[in-house]
């Protein structure tokens, strides 16, 4: 079994012997890797890798290694946290640093500033591979209920690949809650509640 490694990536953005060899035969060996995160140094970086994965003399795929360690701030890192959000209309992954505790984007500690850009930042889709879809739900059965179990219909029947609806025709004024359950063919059933 390899040594465990505490960091990928240095606060220089460079990598020391246990990290090359995790970037050697991970990061560069598996098209399904784009995002690294890194502790253990107090520091906030950011660095790119591209990697050619089917040979072609081109880069498919970037790796974005993050560095992302607050513990010398006040109160052992202040609260601070790393947050991904998934946008899939501008079809970007917005990396953003927030404390719950103080209810605030990044922090102001110059350590954490140099250079600037590293403690939010945006990683193309078409950087790491992302392709927005629509999904679809199929199941065999669909029933709606108002959340204090009164059936408002149900469904049965339903072939792989149809919709089904059930309107709610006494639907009350305002704002309501409701949830799915599904029964499939050989009794599994999966809700939203």
């Amino acid at each position: 079994m390899p040594p465990a490694v505490k960091s990928p990536m240095l606060t220089t953005g460079g990598l020391g012997p246990f990290p090359q060899r995790v970037f050697d035969e991970v990061l560069a060996t598996n098209p399904n890797v784009f995002p690294v995160g890194s502790g253990h140094y107090h520091d906030a970086y950011t660095r790119t890798d591209q990697f050619d994965d089917d040979g072609d003399g081109e880069p498919d795929r970037t790796v974005t290694s993050m560095l992302f360690d607050y513990q010398r701030l006040p109160e052992g890192g202040q609260g601070y946290l790393r947050l991904r959000h998934f946008d899939n209309e501008g079809e970007l992954i917005l990396v953003r640093t927030y404390s719950r505790s103080l209810d605030r984007f990044n922090s102001d500690d110059p350590s954490l500033n140099d250079p600037p850009g590293m403690q939010e930042f945006g990683i193309p889709y078409a950087d790491v591979g992302i392709m927005p879809v629509t999904k679809t739900f199929a199941t065999d059965a669909f029933r709606a209920e108002v959340l204090t179990q009164h059936e408002i219909g149900s469904v049965t029947g339903v072939a792989s690949g149809t919709t089904a609806s059930v309107a709610w025709e006494d639907a009350p004024v305002g704002e309501v809650g409701w949830y799915v359950a599904t029964t499939g063919p050989y009794g599994g059933e999966y809700g939203s509640r």
